[in-house]
């Protein structure tokens, strides 16, 4: 299920207080809920189209276009675009404008529009208002279908051989039709194929469930796949607290403003207590238990799948509706995402002769899509789950969940989480937990670790938390192994094989590959490992006087335990439950040619090598598993990936400056101080430099890839040509995370160019 928030532009006086803001003041307050919603997770924000008091929403394309400014991966919704009123050449050259400058982010809802005023407004009667919405619909498709369109209309002058422009970017565009008490919105839409948007707040549940059983029923006489319906919900209200009985006191003062306002305007209230408006509205007022269990009784009359709450606090505190929309993102949109999922077909095209096909929301490509996207070199992301400075660990496990959400509508073929302990600036200690809560707001990217520090942990216990990933979400994970924390072995350079790009020098100059790669001289761990820091996590990681097993050994185990071959030497089976049998693609995580790629190549496993941390071990790791590889069931030719730490920005200045923090980042790691909350570009700057701290950092640094999409992508191609990888690993950490999921989607869109 996906959740949206959607503002209609009340403008009036607030239901509680009796205060009113200016116009001014309420159009900032719009822009600030569109950001509070990207903030928290929501999938869309919607905007109204109303042209009567007390609303000013009269132009939804313009506040959508400034909402798309300040935003970079919430979907953008009219809610609704009112076509019998408006000229639909008119509706589409704004609507293709805005479908650009949102990058792709717009979906409508359209619908004929309400009331006498409006009418009287733009000439509609009542007895052809059904037929201008039908007809302006007509040619607002035709017109973003095709680049030319021939037509004859009732309502405005007809159209030969007309040309509109800018093009639209999406081809087609998702649209819903919103109904709240007519048939002919809902026959409408069954009609194109397209998908139902229910108003579902003025009334009891009956007449909107009535109407969506005949949307289906039409839909079939129509010839679509009843699999591919999707239907989306209104609610008349929303307020959550831990206590139920504290929501209902918190929300009375406003039920009691919005009946006064109705008495003000002569409307008869339908609901005339607060206690019957819990009852038998669609308002979800109460604990987070009483919601899950309501929109589970509205979906078992509607079968919806997405579902909008209001945008605007409408007589609660901004506090309170920060409060509340947040009770619901961490305890209420988790269990219902799990629990109604997409409906099956949601992505498929209507299987009939219908004028065009449905496109339900959802926030990740298709198979055939996701094919097209990233068809040369797949592009993987890691996370560390940094904390930026003046954050926490909760709101970077957000970010972290948002961005697996961005970056799988944007194509990225994995999500990968590393582990990391006693650092305060990074939150991802534990990749199981992590990979659950993700895997539950995901639904097609694969998710993995990367790596699992073996050093620490035991064959049976990784075996056995993922096999419990894969019962829950089968063929989605990957099991990434490092050796991190394990029995020290001195690493080995092997010769190049399979001819690798050796580094060359040149006039004293930095090394680099033939291509221009660079490779920095190699960095001492030494200190690091001997320091006192490191003796106690080490210490605090494992067992009193355990000794790490021998980690090819250590491999072996877990490859035999999710085959279900395990024999102890005493000749005793051991069957992981669940954990034997589980689809996870097993990958090995390494540094050099030493043990790691020697393991990964002789098991026949797939390998990532790590430039974004040791960039000047990063051809001897790949060479080293290349050389060592055997061909195994499932692989018969060794598979690399290679990682490198990234940031993307418009231009190479926004770019460089987003990456400030880096320098100081690493170097808070490699002086044994564990890895500090990420600083602003304005913190970093206050750091007075050594000589001894520049050179600490000089190759992290130094092989960074920051620029402009083309710049970077440049950049990875050389890298994964060097390597001859088959996959990237990006990583990116900036101090703010729009930056961070714009960086990403950057870098996507030049990456699908080329």
């Amino acid at each position: 299920m996906r959740f949206i928030t959607i503002t209609l532009i009340v403008h009036a006086a607030d239901p509680v207080t009796g205060g009113q803001k200016s116009t001014q003041e309420r159009f900032r307050e719009v822009l600030d809920n569109a950001l509070l919603a990207e903030e928290l997770g929501f999938d869309g924000f919607g905007v109204g189209e109303r042209h009567e008091r007390p609303f000013i929403s009269s132009s939804p394309a313009v506040v959508l276009s400034h909402v798309a400014a300040l935003t970079t991966r919430i979907r953008l919704f009219t809610a609704v675009t009112t076509l019998s009123l408006l000229d639909p050449v008119r509706a589409f050259e704004d609507y293709a404008t805005l479908d650009h400058l949102s990058g792709g982010r717009l979906e409508l809802i359209i619908g004929k529009g309400n009331g006498a005023a409006q009418r009287d407004l733009f000439h509609v009667t009542p007895e052809d208002q059904w037929d201008r919405n039908a007809e302006s619909y007509e040619v607002f498709r035709r017109l973003w279908r095709d680049n030319k369109i021939t037509y004859e209309t009732r309502f405005r002058p007809p159209l030969t051989e007309a040309e509109v422009w800018p093009r639209p970017l999406q081809r087609p565009i998702r649209v819903w039709h919103g109904s709240a008490t007519s048939k002919e919105s809902v026959d409408l839409a069954a009609r194109y194929g397209d998908p139902l948007f229910s108003a579902n707040v003025t009334n009891p549940i009956e007449p909107y469930a009535e109407l969506i059983r005949y949307y289906r029923e039409q839909w079939v006489r129509y010839g679509h796949d009843p699999a591919a319906i999707a239907v989306g919900a209104g609610t008349a209200g929303y307020y959550a607290m831990r206590n139920s009985q504290d929501a209902i006191d918190a929300y009375r003062p406003v039920f009691a403003g919005y009946l006064a306002f109705q008495s003000k305007l002569g409307v008869q209230p339908v609901f005339g207590t607060l206690e019957d408006f819990v009852e038998r509205s669609s308002a979800l007022i109460g604990s987070p238990a009483q919601v899950i269990e309501k929109v589970h009784r509205y979906h078992e009359q509607f079968g919806h799948s997405v579902l909008h709450l209001h945008a605007d606090a409408g007589g609660l505190t901004d506090a309170q509706h920060r409060a509340s929309l947040e009770l619901f993102q961490s305890d209420i949109a988790p269990v219902l995402r799990r629990e109604i999922p997409d409906p099956p077909g949601a992505g498929a095209a209507a299987r009939s002769a219908a004028p065009t096909t449905p496109y339900p929301l959802r926030t990740s490509p298709s198979p055939a899509e996701e094919e097209d996207h990233m068809t040369v070199t797949p592009l993987t992301v890691l996370d560390l789950v940094p904390i930026s400075s003046g954050s926490n660990a909760a709101q970077a496990l957000r970010n972290s969940i948002d961005l697996a959400q961005q970056t799988e509508r944007l194509g990225y073929t994995r999500y990968w989480f590393a582990e990391h302990h006693l650092n305060p600036g990074v939150a991802g200690t534990s990749p199981a937990v992590v990979l659950a809560l993700t895997a539950a707001a995901t639904s097609t990217i694969r998710l993995g670790s990367g790596a699992v520090q073996m050093g620490h942990r035991t064959a049976l216990a990784t075996v056995e938390e993922f096999g419990l990933l894969d019962a829950l979400h089968p063929g989605r994970f990957d099991l990434g192994l490092g050796r991190s924390g394990g029995r020290p072995r001195e690493p080995k350079a092997p010769a190049l094989a399979c001819g690798g790009a050796a580094a060359t020098v040149a006039n004293g100059q930095t090394p680099k590959t033939p291509n221009g790669l660079l490779i920095p001289p190699r960095f001492s761990l030494a200190h690091l490992l001997g320091s006192p820091r490191f003796a106690m996590q080490k210490r605090l990681l494992q067992l009193p006087h355990a000794e790490p097993q021998n980690y090819t050994e250590q491999v072996g185990d877990v490859l035999a335990l999710i085959a279900g071959t395990y024999r102890s030497p005493e000749g005793e089976e051991a069957h992981v439950v669940p954990g034997e049998g589980a689809a996870v693609q097993v990958w090995i995580l390494g540094s050099s040619g030493g043990q790691s790629a020697e393991v990964g190549g002789r098991s026949g496993l797939r390998f990532a090598a790590n430039y974004h941390v040791s960039p000047a071990t990063v051809l001897e790791a790949a060479d080293g598993y290349r050389a060592a590889f055997q061909p195994s069931a499932e692989l018969d030719r060794p598979y690399i990936s290679v990682s490198a730490d990234v940031v993307v920005a418009d231009t190479e200045a926004a770019a460089r400056e987003l990456a400030t923090g880096y320098g100081l980042w690493v170097r808070s790691i490699r002086t044994a101080e564990g890895a500090i909350q990420f600083p602003t570009p304005e913190q970093a700057r206050r750091h007075v430099w050594s000589e001894a701290d520049r050179e600490l950092v000089a190759d992290r640094v130094d092989t960074q890839f920051v620029g402009t999409p083309g710049q970077v992508a440049d950049q990875l191609e050389r890298l994964r040509d060097a390597a001859e990888a088959d996959e990237l690993i990006i990583t990116t950490i900036t101090h703010d995370h729009a930056d961070r999921v714009r960086s990403y989607q950057l870098l996507a869109q030049e990456w699908d160019r080329r």
